[in-house]
């Protein structure tokens, strides 16, 4: 098969005339992962396995998962493309953990390109990787085609590679990867005011079986939840709606329902009924259960002409088992003065 040929399926066991390669990347970086595979082709490897891509990702009418485990028990190197850390890495780490489970005889070994400056993947914090800039993918191609072991068992490819020609496989390659490479960071700009609330772990506590008919037990729950989860980081005024120039030490929610309590008991128009809507929205997420807001206002402490809609938006189950829970406020009145 020349480097022209459209690489083999998944199912199909190439003869091994050369090594075989996996690039795991996700959707939104195909075209960093397009630009490896190509040039990787023409230095001469046709064995390379790429999901998404016609002819060389996975077989329609199979099992993804066993297609992949298939897959990645004989690929002789993964490489992961890796941008910004603040996205969803899961399958492609999953990939990388077929490559290398402890079981196999010889793991796989899993270069990664570094494609931010900012942002590098933890799994792999402790091995060399490739900084996507003309020194590191010289070195790249220098070990693909010049040492030993570099594909698993595989001997060297190339070892006897003239400079000249590295050089200029090295330069044609950074030259193809410029225009794809990301070249800021992954930037999220915050509109609305906002905390975050965490709960550490068993979190299974906050999601008993709880009659809601049951007004004692429904209070009880209520109160374990704001006992048992604190502020994180928060955006804006929303510390300052419940009383609060900054975050103090360990804040409870309890402690920020507290101070709102104490500051406006003798207003009129202060309601408490978004407290027991947003404990009983976050019962609902603990359990994975859909969103039910009531959208009960909350009156501020700081800003006494304004209510706010305090509505839990986002949810993150951390890899220790805890979560954070993204709690937005939403204005209601169309102007604030100061109290």
């Amino acid at each position: 098969m020349s480097s022209e040929q459209e690489p083999r399926s998944a199912q199909e066991k190439p003869t091994k005339e050369k090594p075989t390669i996996f690039i795991s990347h996700r959707f939104a970086d195909r075209a960093i992962a397009d630009v490896i595979r190509r040039n990787l082709r023409l230095w001469g490897f046709p064995y390379i396995y790429q999901p998404g891509v016609p002819g060389a990702g996975p077989t329609f009418g199979h099992s993804l998962t066993d297609e992949l485990r298939n897959v990645l028990e004989h690929i002789d190197l993964v490489i992961l493309v890796y941008t910004f850390t603040d996205v969803d890495w899961s399958w492609c780490m999953f990939e990388c953990g077929l490559a290398t489970q402890p079981q196999q005889a010889n793991t796989t070994r899993v270069v990664v390109f570094q494609c931010s400056k900012y942002d590098s993947p933890r799994q792999f914090a402790q091995q060399l990787n490739v900084n996507v800039d003309i020194e590191g993918i010289r070195n790249f191609t220098e070990q693909v085609h010049r040492r030993d072991g570099f594909f698993r068992d595989w001997p060297a490819i190339r070892p006897d590679l003239h400079d000249e020609d590295l050089e200029s496989f090295s330069e044609a390659f950074y030259e193809d990867l410029r225009p794809v490479i990301p070249s800021g960071r992954l930037e999220e700009r915050n509109r609305w005011d906002n905390f975050t609330l965490k709960l550490e772990p068993p979190t299974d506590r906050l999601n008993p079986e709880m009659n809601e008919e049951n007004e004692d037990e429904v209070v009880r729950l209520i109160q374990l939840i704001q006992s048992e989860l604190f502020v994180a980081n928060h955006f804006g005024n929303a510390l300052e709606h419940f009383g609060y120039a900054n975050l103090e030490g360990d804040l409870k929610l309890s402690d920020l329902i507290a101070r709102w309590k104490k500051e406006t008991r003798d207003r009129e128009n202060a309601s408490n009924d978004w407290i027991k809507g947003l404990c009983l929205e976050i019962r609902r997420a603990i359990g994975a259960y859909p969103a039910e807001p009531n959208w009960q206002g909350l009156n501020s402490v700081r800003f006494r002409g304004n209510s706010y809609y305090p509505v839990l938006n986002h949810v993150r189950v951390l890899p220790d088992s805890s979560m954070e829970f993204d709690v937005y406020f939403y204005a209601v009145g169309e102007e604030g003065a100061s109290a």
